[in-house]
């Protein structure tokens, strides 16, 4: 009988300390699940905002790259007298692009 109460006695430790384990490994898991899900959070805004600065890069290029034209164009605005200057300035940025323009 004096057996029995030890052999309960230590498997109720037993049963107690495999509660308290489990708790711990539940709050562990927790803890680490939420720390990934900030890491992958953290991760994907990176990637928008990589994918931002490549678009607005992109935008600066082509802007840079039109401005010649764009200030070409903005020079050549048809005035009264000026209607061949600016249809000649239209035909020579055609032909600098291999495009063929007929204006008449």
């Amino acid at each position: 009988m004096y057996n029995h109460k030890k052999y309960k006695i230590i498997l109720m430790i037993l049963l107690l300390l495999m509660v308290v384990v489990s708790l711990v490994c539940y709050f562990v898991y927790l803890n680490i699940k939420t720390k990934n899900q900030g890491h992958h959070t953290i991760l994907h805004d990176l990637s928008l905002q990589d994918e931002r600065i490549n678009y607005l890069a992109s935008i600066q290029k082509s802007i840079d790259d039109i401005s010649t034209e764009i200030s070409l164009v903005d020079r050549s605005i048809v005035s009264k007298n000026g209607d061949i200057k600016f249809i000649e300035n239209l035909e020579k940025i055609a032909r600098e692009y291999g495009l063929s323009i007929e204006i008449t």
